[in-house]
């Protein structure tokens, strides 16, 4: 069992060397964060509390100790990333070219 976890860290480790994926997951991060964001735009344009309070609540939900956010958003980019390539992967075999990287 340490084994499997052993290889299931470097494997995970490897995915995240790359510059795309990296990039990926600053994405899935800035999207994941856009509720809180949107909350405190919509403060400073209206001014009411109600707004300023759900944004602070949403951030410090997500940033307790037990929650998931950042397993979650590392799972939400390596399975955009696999689509993406399963993606790119149809395209060459049906004979389109390949897209320009």
């Amino acid at each position: 069992m340490l084994d499997k976890c052993k290889t299931m860290l470097k494997r995970l480790w490897n995915e995240c060397k790359n510059v795309e994926t990296l990039a990926l997951f600053f994405l899935v991060v800035i999207v994941l964060y856009t509720p809180a964001w949107g909350g405190l735009f919509l403060y400073a344009v209206t001014g009411q509390e109600w707004y300023l309070a759900g944004a602070t609540s949403y951030v410090l939900f997500w940033a307790g100790p037990f929650t998931p956010f950042f397993p979650l958003c590392l799972a939400i980019t390596l399975g955009l990333r696999r689509l993406f390539l399963r993606r790119a992967s149809r395209r060459s075999d049906d004979g389109d070219p390949p897209p320009d990287d």
